[in-house]
């Protein structure tokens, strides 16, 4: 099978899963269809031939995303080979975020022709940064990007994550709110403080905080962690309210799968009103 203008098949690998996440999104748009996530786990029930078979949802078409091939058991995998040639029609996007295993059939069959998403250079993530600002309806400083992306790497979802968190302090943001609140190895683990805060775990909470500030966390930080984290919590119980699933979540509000699996319980303890 040939990878190529017209095609039905694309593979994406790389470590760049933010812009290898976009490709998936534009060949959905291209061709007008419906994003189906597949999963390791998912073959339990049904195998990717199965899938492939069916070509077509109810009301409109599924673009099937097979994430993390290589991981997958063998025969599983050359299931899905075989199925690719039976059914040439059907829109399959082969998506490898994971480490790739040079050695897998999958790989050798279609990296080649397949497209590779590496993580961009620092000058090009700190111009990638301020123009995702301005898009946003803010802006931050060339010197504050810089110091964002020497602090937190390649990762674009968590730079936009915290580009975001940021803005809701202010829509200009500065060096000086970088380095106060964007620490070096990491985010700080306020997560155990929401979870006491949203049970009504008063103390716990307030222990939590003083954690935080005994590490030196400035109070800025502990505060515009918990409105970001607010805000997350928010559109994930939005999603469920709507009756969607973790990664449909994820693709509507631009977060990671990580982040709204491990919001869902806390979500689902308040209404949209309880926040209020």
């Amino acid at each position: 099978m040939v990878l190529g203008e017209g095609c039905m098949l694309w593979y994406f690998f790389g470590e760049d899963s933010w812009a290898a996440r976009q490709a998936v999104a534009a060949v959905a748009g291209e061709r007008r269809a419906r994003i189906c996530w597949v999963d390791k786990s998912d073959l339990i029930d049904k195998s990717a031939a199965a899938r492939l078979s069916q070509g077509r949802g109810l009301f409109d078409r599924d673009l099937l995303v097979m994430r993390e091939v290589g991981s997958w058991l063998k025969e599983d995998q050359e299931d899905l080979l075989e199925a690719l040639v039976k059914y040439p029609d059907s829109l399959c996007v082969i998506w490898e975020r994971a480490k790739i295993d040079r050695r897998s059939r999958i790989y050798k069959t279609y990296a080649q022709q397949g497209r590779e998403f590496r993580v961009p250079s620092n000058q090009q993530l700190k111009l990638w940064l301020m123009e995702e600002a301005r898009g946003g309806g803010g802006e931050i400083e060339d010197g504050a990007a810089e110091v964002l992306v020497d602090r937190i790497g390649g990762d674009r979802w968590r730079l936009k994550s915290e580009l975001e968190r940021l803005k809701l302090m202010d829509k200009a943001v500065r060096i000086k709110d970088v380095k106060d609140s964007v620490e070096k190895d990491g985010e700080a683990e306020v997560f155990a403080m929401l979870e006491a805060l949203t049970s009504g775990q008063m103390e716990k909470a307030i222990g939590q905080i003083k954690i935080l500030l005994n590490e030196g966390r400035s109070e800025f930080y502990v505060f515009s962690m918990l409105a970001f984290q607010f805000r997350t919590l928010l559109l994930v119980r939005n999603g469920i309210d709507r009756g969607l699933g973790v990664d449909e979540i994820a693709g509507k509000s631009g977060m990671k799968s990580y982040p709204v699996q491990k919001s869902m319980a806390s979500a689902k303890k308040k209404t949209v009103v309880g926040w209020r």
